[in-house]
């Protein structure tokens, strides 16, 4: 998993705040913004991740994504390590080769090492972040869980954590996504958050997919669209107008897969699954499409209601 922070010494002009209405701007001496997609994918069983300078994090993508189709991948961390002997960077190399058979290498800025998990970023500088984040990843694992629900839960849970904690002036927020590594890398489903105050029938709603290699996210909060791309592979969405609102119009008429309801006031969330489906016995939407909007009306069981 990863957020969509980034934290830069210039200001740059840039939407005023993110998908979930965090401030865009200076917190003590960086401009932090929602603004890179962290997670790349560089082939159909590889991924990578980074923290640190965001200029040798690209650099260092490149060149793998141009690497390994030159040379093996065990020769590729060698070259990188080789190549940036003491750089400002951490990352995370994942490969899968098979069902249960994923590797994970973490780069330090000198040298790479093969490891059972691995922490990077901002994040891992704030103690109590560290700490609950690998409470939530232990909390939520059961055995036989669906390994799409599982990472769900998580991210959503995630999420909201990083929204009560405010954890976006120290360089963590955005929006939260993540991958699941089975033989293939999988983007993980569609997620709508309903966040709400002290009536759940005000709500601000933020949609979240992955279409391609990329991660799209609407948000009637800021009442902006943004894309986080993988310019590898879906560098086109970036050129093509036609491409790009049809992201947006899934993202507004789409129904998603899961749904996050979190009460900012109470500090509780409810982790639904709908598997696309509008009506549910806990609550059901009525949508109304026009040309040039879509609207919503939500109705709640009082039971439902109560777990706020």
């Amino acid at each position: 998993m990863a957020d969509s922070a980034i934290s830069k010494i210039k200001e740059e002009d840039f939407l005023p705040e993110s998908t979930f209405g965090e401030e865009h701007r200076v917190y003590k001496q960086y401009y932090v913004k929602e603004g890179l997609l962290k997670i790349r994918q560089l082939r159909d069983n590889i991924a990578v991740c980074f923290a640190g300078d965001v200029d040798v994090g690209n650099e260092i993508e490149e060149h793998l994504h141009t690497l390994l189709d030159e040379v093996s991948f065990k020769e590729c961390i060698q070259l990188i390590e080789n190549s940036y002997n003491n750089a400002n960077i951490e990352f995370i190399l994942l490969k899968s080769s098979g069902q249960n058979e994923n590797d994970i290498y973490y780069f330090n800025g000198s040298h790479c090492d093969k490891v059972n998990q691995a922490e990077i970023g901002s994040g891992k500088d704030l103690e109590y972040f560290s700490r609950d984040m690998t409470g939530i990843v232990n909390e939520f694992h059961k055995a036989g869980i669906d390994k799409y629900y599982y990472l769900g839960v998580v991210m959503g849970v995630m999420q909201c954590y990083i929204l009560n904690n405010q954890t976006f002036q120290y360089g963590v927020g955005g929006t939260v996504t993540g991958i699941v590594m089975d033989s293939k890398i999988h983007w993980f489903r569609d997620m709508e958050y309903y966040l709400f105050d002290d009536d759940i029938l005000k709500p601000d709603t933020m949609s979240v997919i992955a279409r391609g290699h990329s991660v799209f996210t609407s948000s009637d909060l800021t009442g902006s669209t943004i894309m986080l791309l993988n310019e590898y592979f879906d560098s086109e969405l970036e050129r093509n107008p036609y491409l790009q609102r049809s992201m947006i119009k899934i993202l507004s008429e789409k129904n998603m897969f899961y749904q996050m309801f979190y009460s900012r006031m109470d500090n509780v969330a409810v982790f639904t699954q709908l598997n696309g489906s509008t009506q549910k016995p806990f609550s059901k939407r009525w949508i109304r499409r026009r040309n040039e909007a879509t609207d919503y009306v939500y109705t709640f069981d009082p039971q439902f209601v109560q777990f706020f």
